[in-house]
């Protein structure tokens, strides 16, 4: 073998090995991104599968308040009594409508909130919800607010 032709075979290993790496990094990454994405639909699930539970168990007459965690806004702060008052006319969950999102965005966010969730009954938004949940650990509810409308401030009733 030639000079000439190791050189070109030198550049054709260089050449294929700077398109080797992101290619191999592509190759892994999405498998991760989809898992990730996975996981995180499945939480926002469990989530509104969580609250509905509470709506539906206030609209029976029931006590949601096993339910509920120990330490959340829920038992201390009038959670419970703000949703049954909220639900106090209405006999069919289907009724109720419940979205879940990633991360702290209602007006009173500190950071602290995993989600926000929004309640609404016949698509009319009824209350949000600002809820802690680790990764491993409890659902917490941290504070609840009734939405803001187009003429004044959302007030929040804790």
């Amino acid at each position: 073998m030639n000079e000439i032709e190791s050189n070109q075979l030198e550049h054709r290993y260089k050449r294929r090995q700077r398109y080797l790496m992101p290619i191999l990094i592509v190759i892994v990454a999405l498998p991760v991104l989809y898992w990730s994405n996975q996981n995180q639909a499945r939480r926002i699930d469990q989530l509104q599968d969580y609250m509905l539970d509470i709506a539906t168990t206030i609209i029976k007459g029931d006590d949601p308040t096993s339910r509920v965690v120990a330490d959340s806004i829920a038992k201390r702060d009038g959670f419970i009594e703000t949703m049954g008052a909220i639900l106090e006319e209405h006999d069919d969950p289907s009724q109720v409508q419940v979205v879940a999102t990633e991360g702290d965005d209602s007006p009173f966010a500190d950071g602290r909130a995993t989600h926000t969730v929004r309640i609404a009954i016949d698509r009319t938004p009824a209350l949000e919800v600002r809820i802690a949940w680790p990764e491993k650990g409890a659902i917490v509810i941290l504070g609840y607010q009734y939405p803001a409308s187009a003429d004044d401030e959302s007030d929040s009733p804790g």
